[in-house]
């Protein structure tokens, strides 16, 4: 499979600088994606970023360096242990993720790129894609049931909703479909995660998950940024 773009294609004058920083703490190389996204990872030294065609490339890998950065800087994610058998474990890379948006997107804004830039179209379209599809069949459970939805049901469609690039009516409508559907306590919970995240300067982002995953139900889970149980959070312990 053959690279879509060469690094100086990736380049402009927004982002240059941002690059020199990162390739002063990783050797940044580029790999060809094995689907139509883009993504990073650091593996030892080296800060690998996935890449496919875009719209608007330089956007798409200006995000993936700024994950790389902040990753380098204390944001990585964290390793996790629990005796729970039916831990949803895939989970946890898509709230970190989402966690970590909200600090990249700031910095994305100030150099120069549009909100609309912040995902690449495939991967905008997934998520409204799958909102639409998650909260129609949580709408019928919640007919059937008659009782607010709670746990991962809830907290996977709010940190989608609260992507924070996305202001349009479309995702304020999937908003206010939540909110009917939704156990306002556990909302209540995820704003309030949310927003102390945002304001935190701690770049560690055990405490959030931990928090997260307290409210969806998994208090038996903890996070630790070193691998051990010397700076483990569990879900159980931690105050919302």
């Amino acid at each position: 499979m053959t690279l879509p773009y060469e690094l100086n294609q990736l380049l402009d004058e927004r982002n240059r600088t941002l690059y020199e920083q990162v390739a002063g703490q990783l050797t940044v190389r580029l790999e060809p994606s094995d689907d139509s996204g883009w993504g990073c990872k650091v593996k030892d030294h080296d800060g690998i970023v996935y890449c496919s065609k875009s719209g608007f490339p330089i956007a798409c890998f200006t995000h993936e360096l700024l994950h790389l950065k902040f990753e380098s800087n204390g944001m990585g994610q964290p390793s996790h242990k629990t005796d729970h058998s039916e831990f949803p474990t895939d989970a946890i890379g898509f709230f970190h993720n989402q966690l970590v948006h909200h600090k990249i997107y700031p910095s994305f804004i100030s150099l120069g790129f549009k909100p609309q830039e912040f995902l690449n179209d495939d991967d905008a379209k997934g998520m409204t894609q799958i909102l639409k599809r998650d909260l129609s069949t949580f709408e019928s459970l919640y007919k059937k049931g008659k009782k607010p939805l709670t746990g991962l049901m809830i907290a996977m469609p709010f940190f989608s909703i609260n992507s924070p690039h996305d202001q349009s009516d479309t995702i304020k409508k999937f908003g206010q479909r939540l909110k009917v559907i939704a156990n306002p306590n556990d909302l209540s919970d995820f704003e309030k995660i949310l927003r102390d995240w945002k304001q935190n300067e701690n770049p560690n982002c055990s405490r959030p998950l931990a928090c997260i995953f307290k409210v969806a139900g998994f208090p038996r889970v903890g996070f630790s940024l070193t691998g051990t149980d010397y700076d483990i959070i569990y879900a159980g312990n931690v105050t919302i």
